[in-house]
C-alpha cells in the first residue's frame, strides 16, 4: 500500500460540488443545481481529484471514501440501518475503496476475478445501496471504514521473477522500469461531432461570462457554428478527457499585418475560471508547435472595441505582453470589427512535450474572422 500524500484543501466552490458528488448527483444535476455549466463542474471535479491525489482512473467510489476520510465533505446519512456484512464482504467494501480496476479490487478482496461481480452485487444487495459510490458513503455513516484508510491506488506489483540463468550462476531479479508518464495535456484535432459540440458549448459559456462582466463579444460572427464545422478544423486543449480551451489553428494565413509566415491562433476560448493558467501554457505550446512548423512567428488578435490603453482590454494586453507577446498596434478584424494585434516568436522549448502532448493538424489557411475572447 502506497503511503498517502498529503491533500490539498479544497476551495469553498471545490467542497460545494464534493458534496453533491458524495450525496450521488450527477454532474449535470450539480450544474443546474450550483447554476454552474456542465462544463465548470468538470473543471472543479478535476482540480479536487488532482488536490485529492486521484487520477482520471479513480472510481468515484475511490474519490468519494477519499473526500470523507479527510473530512472534505460531510458523511450522509444511510437510508438503511448498518448491515451485517460477513468478513468477507468487509474485505471486498475496503478493496472498492483503494481500488477502480474490476482485477484489482478482486486481488484486493482475495476473490477469484469471476466471481466478483456477484460478489459486489451481493454486497450491494445486502447493504441497500444503488452503486459503489452510494456504498462507500454509507459505510462512511456505518463506521464501517475508519479514517487511517486512504483511496490512494495501490501501486502496481514490481516483477521480481528470477531471471533464468546457466548452472551455478546467480538468479538476478528482474525489475520492470515504470512506463513513462503521459503528458498531463494533449492538444488535439476536434474530430467528432461530440467534441466540436463541447467546444461550441465551452464558447458559449465563455460568451455569456464575458458578457455577463461588460466585456466585448464577437458580434458579427457565429463563433460557436465555427467550431460546430469540421471544414474549420477546430483544436482543443484537453487535461483527463476534460476540454479547457479551444482555437482554429491556420498556418500562413492572409492577415494583411505582419511580415513573414506564421502561425496563427484563431478563435481561442478557454474555460471562464482559468482563463489566464490556459493562455499561458497555450503561449508555451504555440511558440515550441510554430518553431517545429519552421515558423518564425505566431500570431493572434483580440477583440477590442476601446482603446488599448484604456481597461478593460488594457489588462487583458498587459497579462500577455508579461507572458511574451508583443503587442502589434490595432485594426479592422474580418468581420469589420476593432482588433489588437497580437505577435509571438517561435522558440523551440525542449521537454515541453512532457507536458503537453500534440496531435493536432499542422493547420491551414482560411479566411475566418478571428478572435481571441
Amino acid at each position: 500500500m502506497t503511503a498517502p500524500a498529503p491533500i490539498t484543501p479544497l476551495t469553498p466552490a471545490e467542497r460545494r460540488i464534493a458534496q453533491h458528488a458524495v450525496n450521488g448527483l450527477p454532474a449535470r444535476q450539480i450544474a443546474v443545481t450550483e447554476t454552474l455549466s456542465h462544463h465548470t463542474v468538470r473543471a472543479h471535479m478535476l482540480s479536487l481529484r488532482r488536490k485529492l491525489h486521484c487520477p482520471a482512473r479513480c472510481s468515484l467510489a475511490v474519490v468519494t471514501h477519499r473526500l470523507l476520510s479527510a473530512n472534505e465533505a460531510t458523511v450522509p446519512v444511510p437510508d438503511t440501518p448498518a448491515p451485517d456484512l460477513s468478513p468477507e464482504q468487509t474485505n471486498l467494501l475496503k478493496a472498492v475503496t483503494e481500488h477502480s480496476k474490476p482485477l484489482d479490487i478482486a486481488r484486493g478482496a482475495n476473490i477469484a476475478p469471476a466471481d466478483l461481480r456477484a460478489a459486489l452485487d451481493q454486497l450491494l444487495a445486502d447493504a441497500g445501496a444503488s452503486d459503489t459510490t452510494r456504498l462507500v458513503a454509507w459505510a462512511h455513516g456505518w463506521n464501517l471504514l475508519t479514517a487511517e484508510q486512504t483511496s490512494t491506488e495501490r501501486s502496481e506489483p514490481v516483477n521480481t521473477s528470477p531471471v533464468p540463468t546457466a548452472a551455478g550462476q546467480s538468479p538476478a531479479p528482474l525489475l520492470q522500469r515504470p512506463a513513462p508518464l503521459p503528458p498531463v495535456y494533449e492538444m488535439r484535432s476536434l474530430r467528432t461531432d461530440a467534441e466540436r459540440a463541447e467546444a461550441a458549448a465551452l464558447v458559449q459559456d465563455r460568451q455569456r461570462w464575458l458578457a455577463l462582466r461588460g466585456l466585448p463579444v464577437p458580434a458579427r460572427a457565429d463563433i460557436p457554428a465555427l467550431f460546430r464545422d469540421p471544414q474549420a478544423e477546430p483544436a482543443g486543449l484537453f487535461e483527463d478527457g476534460l476540454l479547457l480551451a479551444c482555437m482554429i489553428l491556420q498556418r500562413e494565413p492572409d492577415l494583411g499585418w505582419g511580415e513573414g509566415p506564421c502561425l496563427f491562433l484563431g478563435h481561442v476560448h478557454t474555460l471562464p475560471d482559468r482563463s489566464d493558467d490556459m493562455i499561458r501554457l497555450i503561449t508555451l505550446w504555440a511558440s515550441d508547435f510554430a518553431a517545429r512548423l519552421d515558423l518564425p512567428r505566431v500570431r493572434a488578435d483580440a477583440l477590442a472595441r476601446h482603446p488599448l490603453d484604456a481597461d478593460p482590454i488594457a489588462r487583458f494586453l498587459n497579462r500577455l505582453t508579461d507572458m511574451g507577446w508583443d503587442l502589434r498596434g490595432s485594426g479592422t478584424g474580418q468581420t469589420g470589427e476593432r482588433v489588437a494585434r497580437l505577435e509571438l516568436a517561435a522558440e523551440h522549448r525542449p521537454g515541453l512535450d512532457a507536458l503537453v502532448g500534440c496531435s493536432a493538424h499542422q493547420s491551414r489557411s482560411a479566411a475566418d474572422e478571428r478572435s481571441v475572447a
